[in-house]
């Protein structure tokens, strides 16, 4: 008995192997880049949950420390460009982070000569019980 195609060669295979793996590499990678976008979205979405139901005027608080809380909360920022954001003096900005430094409010981070201010949401949400 006569194999059917005797002319085909290992070449062509390997090339028409070579062709499938590049189009399941680009799927994959496709479905991949999509399954991200999905989960980055749903974790911004829950993060903005997250800051709607935290609420930090009934902690406490002095009035320049809430204003601080609540500008550090939606982003960290560096401490030297609070006062310009909030228009108070740099000894009122020191002064509102010492107070939401002590009661574990915030999480400073040194940055070159000036700190980087967090927020620490679970703190917050322990204080608002």
């Amino acid at each position: 008995m006569a194999v059917p195609f005797p002319e085909a060669e290992f070449e062509i295979l390997i090339y028409m192997m070579l062709g499938a793996f590049i189009a399941l590499t680009f799927a994959s990678g496709l479905y991949i880049w999509k399954l991200r976008q999905v989960l980055v979205t749903a974790s911004n979405q829950e993060k903005e949950e997250e800051g709607k139901d935290l609420r930090i005027d009934n902690i406490g608080l002095s009035r320049r420390a809430e204003e601080v809380l609540d500008s550090v909360m939606d982003d960290s920022k560096l401490q030297s460009d609070l006062p310009d954001e909030i228009d108070v003096s740099k000894a009122t900005i020191s002064n509102a982070v010492s107070e939401l430094f002590e009661r574990d409010l915030v999480i400073k981070k040194k940055k070159a000569n000036t700190y980087l201010v967090e927020a620490d949401f679970d703190e917050i949400r322990k204080q608002q019980r």
